[in-house]
Parts: C-alpha cells; structure tokens; sequence
C-alpha cells in the first residue's frame, strides 16, 4: 500500500493555493452557466440533436488532443468498455436535458447538483 503524506507535490508547476480556488470557482462557474446556455438552446432544437452535437464535437476535439495517447491504448476491450459507459450516460443525460425544456435553468442545475 502505498504511503499517504501532507506534503505537496514538488513539480515546479504548482500553484499557490489561491489558484487551486480561482480553478474550482471557474469550473463552477463554466457548469452553472451551461446549464443556462442549454436551456435556451433546447428551445431550438431538441434534445437528441443538441446532445448529438455537443458530445460528436468534444469528441473529435479530444481526440485531436490525445490522439497519441488513444493510438496506444485503443483495444477491443477499451471500445467495449466504452460503449457500456456510453449506454448508461446516454440515457442520463438525454433525460437531464430533456427536462430543461419543462423548467428553470436553475431548478434543472439544482436536480442535477442533488444526484452528482
């Protein structure tokens, strides 16, 4: 078992701890906002479609980014893996989606928040 210390990480990457803050807040903000920004846009068009595009785009973005990393790790096994993962979010968030047309961006975020 490997050995848990309080000590923090020496790369010369780090950051003060304000910044670790600064990220989180930002990460908070970016998701909340989204949410809005998806209510408005299921009003034209539907859930399916706005899902569809959304996930095939940070899709193909990904894999230009990690296009290295998946060339190495791509096996059968991964795709299987992958496609379970992607049977049971699917439907999860499809319904989340789905039900921002029937209520508040906020009411929705909250829903969303209560489960995560």
């Amino acid at each position: 078992m490997a050995h848990i210390t309080n000590n923090p990480p020496t790369s010369a990457t780090t950051l003060p701890q304000w910044g670790y803050k600064a990220m989180l807040l930002g990460a908070a903000a970016i998701w909340g906002l989204s949410t809005c920004i998806i209510k408005d846009t299921v009003a034209v068009f539907p859930p399916a479609w706005l899902m569809g595009i959304r996930f095939f785009l940070a899709g193909i973005l990904l894999l230009i980014v990690f296009r290295k990393r998946v060339a190495q790790c791509l096996n059968r096994e991964m795709l299987v893996a992958g496609a379970i993962i992607g049977l049971v979010l699917a439907p999860a968030y499809l319904l989340n989606t789905s039900g921002l047309q029937f209520t508040t961006a906020s009411k929705g975020t909250f829903l969303t928040g209560t489960y995560s």
